[in-house]
């Protein structure tokens, strides 16, 4: 029976191509003229690194829901489902890409005795070398099953949200589930390498079935714009930090590997709101210790559809501004008795704010705006006193902690700090605004009120030493998208369940390697710490002396012990 081959657009120069010539190229794995070619296949699997996916996908748990949804009658697949997720896990951790050409060429460059006992393959298709059609069939059944979902007779829900979570729960290591107090949450636009239609309906034909067009910010290698694509989001383990009490510098706890806890993917019109708060429930699913999130300006300016629903989570967000949030001062009313506040660059400033320091002169930069922030900062902002449930905080009046005095009847505040009676535009800005407001102390805030608001304050050099812990996240897409395979030019993979899966393992072998990095240095500190023991000379012990009959003259108590002997008294 013969069968029939669909090769890809090909140099004319390169001559045609007999059947035997084809056929011959097919059981070698190799594709014809033409084909973009890469030098992966000089490199040989490391035994290691698929022992570490074996042991990943048993402790997952998916390989029996994907075996039961991926089987048929007759006879069964020679190619399992563990043997096809460990070898594109493989090739697209350590090859960085996804082909199927590459999956198949790996299964063949495989060592027979280590296939079999590394479990990968079994002793009877060794006989036979699992083809590029087998591969490419049962890629497209599994990418299928997992893109439309299905309820397992045990009553769960299986699809590529749920894959994606069981996976990168078992990359983790469980001790770092438990550390991780702090994340940082950012997304990238992953480009397709199909040329889709315009929105308006012209220009070239959608060849990804799944992608659509939407909108990225520039960052060094892209200008901001349109794109067509998807759109992934992931949530990077950072370090964690607390305020001391005196809310006078951050305290930055132990280091945590920067390990990615969630992600999500999703196509480029996705909503941006409802994609981070996915991401954001499964990293506080798997590391349930999650208390601070430190996001960039694509999600501040989101605003209520973002912050509100974070904050619900019992979440403290640190974030950065766009420049209108930066140079409007906002009149609100916090809790149920209205205490009236300003608003600026999420900041709660007390009512007897004067007018000058509201916001920062506009020639004000560097050193001297951080200096406004901090001392603005130290004499009329709300504190954080005490966190509630479902998002509320309990604020804390700077009338109260005697940082501020707006009592007419005394010329000067505590410790001979200034007076600061309510400014004349304050009734003019809050109507009916009974006066006992102001020297109120504790203020009850509802999540409502909280949507821009961050302690420490922003601009302050606090808030930068809190927001540079997002660096980790960059450096992390630039290793996984970037440098590693997802860029346009290598991926030529269509449909988002194989753009997932190309994501997913591409995360998944950067959580591997951590893991990997961290036992190899705990080894080398283990071998270090037994050399350094076996190098320690012996304590010196002192000599015995000889048992003699001639008694032992003691020095007198005011000579010291090495001083010379003094003559013996005549006899």
């Amino acid at each position: 029976m013969s069968r029939r081959v669909t090769t890809p657009k090909r140099d004319p120069a390169a001559g045609k191509l007999t059947a035997e010539e084809i056929v011959r190229r097919l059981k070698a794995h190799q594709e014809p003229p033409g084909h973009p070619q890469s030098t992966v296949f000089c490199k040989r699997p490391d035994p290691r690194q698929i022992r570490r996916l074996k042991v990943m996908f048993e402790s997952a748990g998916v390989l029996p829901y994907l075996e039961r949804r991926l089987r048929r009658s007759g006879p069964a697949s020679r190619l399992t489902v563990s043997t096809l997720l460990i070898s594109k896990f493989y090739v697209i951790g350590e090859w960085a890409t996804y082909w199927r050409t590459h999956v198949a060429n790996f299964l063949a460059s495989l060592e027979p005795q280590d296939a079999v006992d590394l479990g990968v393959q079994p002793l009877d298709t060794l006989l036979k070398p699992i083809s590029y059609y087998v591969v490419a069939k049962q890629s497209r059944r599994l990418e299928k099953a997992l893109h439309d979902g299905w309820t397992d007779e045990d009553g769960t829900h299986c699809d590529l949200r749920w894959f994606t979570a069981a996976v990168i729960r078992a990359s983790v290591r469980p001790r770092i589930t438990r550390m991780v107090e702090n994340v940082a949450m950012d997304a990238t636009a992953v480009s397709s390498w199909a040329n889709g239609k315009r929105p308006d309906g012209h220009g070239g034909h959608g060849l990804d079935p799944d992608a659509t067009h939407g909108h990225c910010s520039g960052n060094s290698e892209r200008e901001p714009g349109g794109y067509y694509g998807y759109m992934l989001t992931t949530c990077i383990a950072v370090r964690p930090w607390h305020l001391t009490r005196s809310t006078k510098r951050v305290k930055f706890g132990p280091a945590v590997p920067p390990y990615v806890v969630s992600l999500i993917f999703e196509t480029a019109t996705a909503n941006v709101a409802k994609t981070g708060i996915d991401a954001m429930e499964d990293a506080l699913h798997l590391c349930p210790n999650i208390s601070k999130l430190v996001v960039d300006r694509g999600y501040s300016q989101l605003g209520p559809s973002f912050n509100r629903p974070i904050h619900t989570m019992n979440i403290d967000i640190a974030m950065d501004y766009k420049e209108p949030t930066r140079t409007s001062v906002k009149p609100v009313r916090l809790g149920p008795s209205g205490y009236p506040a300003f608003l600026h660059a999420g900041t709660l400033l007390h009512a007897c704010t004067p007018p000058n320091w509201r916001k920062p002169p506009p020639e004000l930069k560097g050193k001297e705006l951080q200096d406004f922030y901090t001392e603005r900062a130290r004499r009329f902002a709300l504190t954080v006193h005490e966190h509630l449930d479902g998002g509320a905080k309990k604020l804390s009046s700077p009338s109260r902690d005697g940082r501020l005095n707006i009592d007419p009847d005394q010329h000067t505040g505590p410790e001979g700090r200034p007076l600061y009676p309510p400014p004349a535009d304050l009734t003019r800005i809050f109507k009916d605004l009974p006066q006992e407001l102001l020297h109120q102390g504790l203020i009850t805030a509802a999540v409502e009120n909280l949507d821009y608001f961050q302690w420490p304050p922003w601009g302050t050099p606090l808030h930068d030493q809190v927001y540079g812990q997002r660096n980790p996240s960059e450096n992390i897409f630039s290793q996984i998208k970037d440098e590693n395979g997802l860029s346009k030019k290598v991926n030529r993979i269509m449909g988002s369940a194989a753009r997932h899966i190309m994501c997913l393992a591409r995360c998944v072998s950067y959580n591997l390697k951590l893991t990997r990095k961290s036992e190899e240095e705990l080894k080398a500190a283990k071998q270090a710490r037994r050399a350094a023991k076996k190098s320690r000379p012996a304590t010196d012990t002192p000599e015995q002396l000889e048992d003699t009959d001639q008694p032992t003259s003691t020095p007198p108590a005011g000579e010291a012990p090495d001083s010379p002997a003094r003559p013996p008294p005549p006899t």
